[in-house]
C-alpha cells in the first residue's frame, strides 16, 4: 500500500515535468528558427497586372523577390511619404528585390499601373527577437507550474 507521502510526491513530480516540457515547447517557440540566407526570402508573382499574393509577411533583414511575367515594366513604389524605401523596377520578364529591416506594415503599389486593381501590395516586417503571443502562453504556464510544483514540494517536507 503506498503513503499519502509518495502519492503526493508522485505527483509533484508530474507536475514539474509537465511544466517543464511546457516550459521547454515554449522557448522552442520563441526561438526563432529562420531560414538559411539565399538569394530571397520570400516571393511574389507579377501577372495579370496583379502582386500574388497581395500580402506577405518576413522577418526584418528578409529579401523578398518580385518576378514579372508580364509584358510590361512594372514598380514596386512604397506608399508612405516618405518613402521607405527607393523604387524598384521591374522589367518585362524580369525580376526585383527589395530587404528590409525595420519592422512594420508597408502598403507598396505598381506606379504606372495604380489605376489596376490588382497592382497593390502590403508587406508585413516582424521582428523575430519578439516572440508570438502563443509562445509567451506556453512560457508562462511552464514556468508557473514549475514553481508551484517546487513550492508544494518544499511545504510538504
Amino acid at each position: 500500500m503506498r503513503s499519502k507521502h509518495g502519492e503526493f510526491r508522485k505527483s509533484v513530480v508530474g507536475l514539474v515535468i509537465i511544466g517543464s516540457l511546457a516550459l521547454m515547447m515554449g522557448v522552442a517557440l520563441v526561438t526563432p528558427l529562420l531560414p538559411e540566407v539565399s538569394a530571397a526570402d520570400a516571393y511574389v508573382s507579377i501577372a495579370g497586372f496583379t502582386f500574388i499574393p497581395h500580402e506577405i509577411t518576413i522577418y526584418m533583414g528578409q529579401t523578398i523577390q518580385w518576378n514579372n511575367s508580364d509584358g510590361l515594366l512594372h514598380t514596386i513604389t512604397s506608399n508612405d511619404t516618405p518613402a521607405a524605401w527607393t523604387e524598384v523596377s521591374i522589367p518585362a520578364g524580369g525580376t526585383g528585390s527589395l530587404t528590409l529591416n525595420t519592422p512594420g506594415i508597408y502598403g507598396y503599389h505598381c506606379r504606372p499601373h495604380q489605376a489596376q486593381s490588382g497592382m497593390w501590395g502590403v508587406i508585413t516586417v516582424v521582428d523575430p527577437a519578439i516572440p508570438e503571443f502563443s509562445s509567451l502562453v506556453f512560457v508562462s504556464l511552464g514556468m508557473l507550474v514549475v514553481f508551484i510544483g517546487i513550492v508544494v514540494a518544499s511545504r510538504r517536507r
